[in-house]
């Protein structure tokens, strides 16, 4: 069976829309990128210091409420997981994606326009082969009671998830998801999922700067167990699949798609960050191999 090709995107493709931390507009532009450049963004608005930032874990700058990349002179692309997870999802390995503005516009608080976008630009494959990365020993991290492992997984050729959450607000309550990830499976069952959070915590968010463009446009809203937003849920287990769209969006960050098992147990993101460094710290654990 011959190795899958790498994958750029036939044509540019632009999304506009809001910061959700800001409150700013923010410009997306996705544009091809040759054969074995990798992903990363450029800051337009920045002409003097534009990047290039690389999604890689080693220039994560901040992974707190989403995680923000800084480039060697200084630039910052700021909640980048959502869209990481979509060209992460749909196979993509060559992608430069350009900023106007600090961070990435939230759209609807899921990856679903970032992937739409890049499926109407089109995919398209390149003239050499993808590499992926393989896990040959397991890799924990733990955070208190939160804890994500990479584990191998015999004679399997992409990454199984097995996320599971456990909140004490009764709209949320325990949830658990376990799929093999395909660009399929990802659109239909993942990337629709929206980010969530409670009503309560947006003021005192918005006191420290933080959340200024968050809406029931972008985010489900909870509140004393019930769920606020007037279309309600898009799935039974919305939150869960959410939170495997962020792990997805931090794996990203391995530069390659990655072969064996991810099981996280309540994850955020600077514990799925602090998973993408313990691997890269090891490099026993794993190997490259071609996909």
């Amino acid at each position: 069976m011959s190795a899958r090709p790498q994958r750029t995107i036939a044509a540019p493709t632009r999304l506009q829309g809001i910061g959700v931390h800001s409150g700013q507009p923010a410009t997306i532009l996705f544009r091809p990128a040759a054969v074995g450049a990798g992903v990363s963004f450029l800051r337009s608005d920045r002409p003097d210091a534009p990047g290039p930032i690389p999604a890689r874990v080693d220039a994560v700058a901040d992974a707190r409420l989403g995680t923000t990349l800084r480039s060697a002179d200084g630039a910052e692309a700021a909640t980048v997981e959502h869209v990481l997870a979509a060209v992460f999802g749909l196979g993509i390995d060559n992608l430069e994606i350009v900023l106007e503005g600090p961070e990435a516009p939230i759209m609807d608080g899921s990856s679903r326009p970032y992937a739409d976008a890049l499926l109407e630009a089109g995919l398209q494959d390149q003239a050499a082969p993808a590499e992926a990365i393989e896990i040959l020993a397991p890799i924990t991290v733990t955070h208190g009671e939160r804890w994500a492992s990479l584990r191998p997984t015999d004679g399997a050729s992409g990454l199984h998830l097995d996320v599971a959450i456990v909140f004490d607000d009764q709209a949320i309550g325990a949830q658990r998801l376990e799929l093999d990830l395909t660009p399929e499976r990802f659109l239909s069952q993942i990337a629709p999922a929206r980010t969530f959070g409670y009503l309560k915590d947006l003021e005192p968010m918005q006191r420290q700067g933080r959340g200024l463009g968050s809406s029931f446009d972008n985010s489900v809203v909870i509140d004393e167990g019930r769920v606020l937003n007037a279309e309600g849920l898009r799935f039974a287990d919305e939150f869960v699949r959410h939170k495997a769209l962020d792990v997805i969006g931090d794996l990203a960050l391995l530069g390659a798609p990655v072969i064996g098992r991810c099981e996280a147990h309540r994850p955020g993101h600077a514990l799925t960050v602090a998973l993408m460094q313990a691997v890269l710290a090891q490099p026993a654990t794993w190997r490259r191999r071609l996909l």
